[in-house]
């Protein structure tokens, strides 16, 4: 279990990462705190940047490659490697309807019809 210093610590490492990324013009999208990860959307829109914790950012390109493989529609993985203490995934961007917008759209879809 990390100290309160290494969380310190850690924690300033992200901030500093942040900052840096957004001084090279990538926009800050979201984070997803479950996964201890932060995604970055390129200034030119063609390119996605997840990074954080080395063990989740793997997971994430395992699980990717493996779907890409077998051919279900999702981001090709453009590179990947170590940040800092963080690890990254860059990926091309699918556009700018995200899978969390398509659910969201059809759950309330979905949600509608019940009331129909």
């Amino acid at each position: 279990m990390a100290t309160i210093s290494e969380n310190i610590k850690c924690a300033e490492a992200i901030k500093e990462s942040i900052q840096h990324l957004e001084s090279k013009g990538w926009s800050f999208v979201k984070a997803r705190e479950y996964q201890e990860t932060y995604i970055f959307k390129s200034s030119n829109g063609k390119n996605y940047l997840h990074f954080g914790n080395p063990d989740k950012i793997q997971k994430n390109i395992d699980i990717q490659s493996k779907l890409y493989k077998l051919g279900y529609p999702v981001a090709a993985i453009l590179k990947t490697g170590n940040f800092g203490r963080f690890s990254y995934l860059l990926e091309s961007s699918l556009g700018e309807e995200t899978y969390g917008d398509v659910f969201t759209k059809n759950i309330e879809d979905q949600k509608f019809k019940l009331f129909c």
